[in-house]
């Protein structure tokens, strides 16, 4: 799940609303599981954003659907 933060990240992605929905529906909204899957996918995304790794990564606007 980090990863898929840090690539919603590189894709111009500011909100994983359907992927927290769709671990949410999994696992259970309370599920311990599903809050980690959550925290390390928003952890991969705040990744992108502060880490010094801009020049090396480059990021892609993609058309919303």
């Amino acid at each position: 799940m980090w990863t898929l933060g840090l690539i919603y990240w590189m894709y111009d992605r500011t909100t994983a609303d359907a992927t927290e929905k769709f671990v949410a529906g999994k696992f259970g909204a309370d599920s311990p599981v599903a809050q980690a899957n959550i925290a390390a996918l928003k952890a991969g995304h705040a990744y992108g954003e502060t880490a010094e790794v801009s020049g090396d990564i480059q990021q892609t606007r993609v058309a919303e659907t």
